[in-house]
């Protein structure tokens, strides 16, 4: 799988507003540095996205708990957010799982067919 990496904030681009210019809003990923990686390639009959980051990782327990809604390890998160994107692409026929190690990163595999 060929690699998109990325530098520790990405600029997100969003569509104008009633006229606007859009707006450019500088998100960070990996607050203590590292290298975030995008991958995509044919599995099992359709497509497999790969997001990685050479961050702090997530422990056994973190990963078991990641997709259950309002759990959260943020101080003003909602926990709702891979709760969502877990929905959203079951709703598409797709699968989303997690493979981390604490201290080496965390890669999503997302499966679509």
């Amino acid at each position: 799988m060929q690699a998109i990496n990325f530098p520790a904030s990405v600029a997100l681009f969003f569509p104008p507003d009633q006229g606007t210019r859009p707006t450019v809003q500088s998100v960070p990923i990996l607050p203590s540095g590292g290298a975030l990686a995008i991958r995509a390639a044919a599995h099992e009959g359709g497509v497999r996205l790969e997001v990685s980051d050479t961050g702090q990782g997530l422990t056994q327990e973190e990963c078991d708990r990641l997709f259950t809604p309002y759990y959260t390890t943020k101080t003003h998160g909602t926990g709702l957010g891979l709760a969502i994107v877990q929905s959203v692409i079951s709703d598409h026929g797709g699968k989303i799982a997690v493979r981390s190690e604490p201290g080496k990163g965390t890669t999503f595999l997302i499966d679509l067919a």
